[in-house]
């Protein structure tokens, strides 16, 4: 081999190295801003994470004074509730008593009236039965005298 081969070929070798450089260069800065890049990712997931859980645990405040406020609404309710009953189950036994007594008294009006009733049928029978017998005896009169 001869000596311009030799030469072109360290010289080749020689570009060869500084672009293996160069490249060896731009993989490591590549790398460095991967890198950072990652890292500024990194940062931003946490941060983010961060926001997130504040606001979920934010929301679960929320959630749970909701479900504070609606279980004292229920309770309250159901305490109207109760009492709503209370007085409906004390009116409708006081009603109850009313139509009770009311039924007693008409039930007794109703057999006085029919008392009455009887003996006016039992008068007006005797009335009956004395003005026949004086029929009778006034028709055996006027027969006695014609």
């Amino acid at each position: 081999m001869d000596d311009a081969t030799s030469a072109e070929r360290m010289g080749q070798l020689t570009d060869l190295r500084a672009v293996n450089q160069q490249l060896q260069a731009t993989i490591d800065a590549l790398r460095v801003q991967m890198e950072q890049v990652r890292h500024d990712a990194d940062d931003r997931v946490v941060r983010a994470q961060a926001v997130m859980a504040d606001e979920v645990s934010q929301l679960k405040a929320a959630v749970q004074a909701m479900r504070d406020r609606a279980d004292a609404q229920a309770a309250e309710h159901a305490s109207a509730i109760q009492a709503v009953r209370a007085g409906g189950s004390a009116e409708t036994r006081q009603l109850q008593a009313t139509i009770d007594q009311l039924r007693r008294e008409l039930e007794a009006q109703k057999a006085s009236g029919e008392r009455a009733l009887d003996d006016r049928h039992a008068e007006y029978e005797r009335e009956r039965q004395t003005l026949q017998h004086q029929v009778q005896a006034l028709r055996l009169e006027l027969e006695k005298r014609a």
